[in-house]
């Protein structure tokens, strides 16, 4: 038995079969039904993000990202997820992250 499931959607469309041809088959009606339904109730078929999330740091990474942001008077939270997958190189000493790709 093979399962699949969708993600990135508001809500589940998880679907199940003997084969993967027949997963295929499953996961386009799995979705079908899905966006049909959102469209019903009027919702939108995709989570929406906030762009927020919490990272847990070693706390010395902590105290170095807060002691250089208010080193320049800025905010003490480091600023994550440029489209390079880096975090703020102004706030964090360099030798900390090198390597973080």
């Amino acid at each position: 038995m093979f399962r699949g499931e969708f993600v990135g959607l508001n809500g589940s469309a998880d679907f199940y079969a003997d084969s993967v041809s027949d997963l295929r088959k499953e996961g386009r009606l799995s979705l079908r039904i899905f966006l049909e339904e959102c469209e019903r109730l009027g919702i939108q078929p995709s989570k929406s993000y906030s762009g927020k999330f919490q990272v847990r740091l070693p706390a010395e990474i902590h105290e170095h990202a807060v002691d250089a942001a208010n080193a320049r008077g800025a905010e003490s939270k480091p600023v994550c997820g440029n489209r390079h997958r880096t975090c703020d190189s102004h706030l964090i000493p360099t030798p900390l992250w090198r390597g973080f790709k």
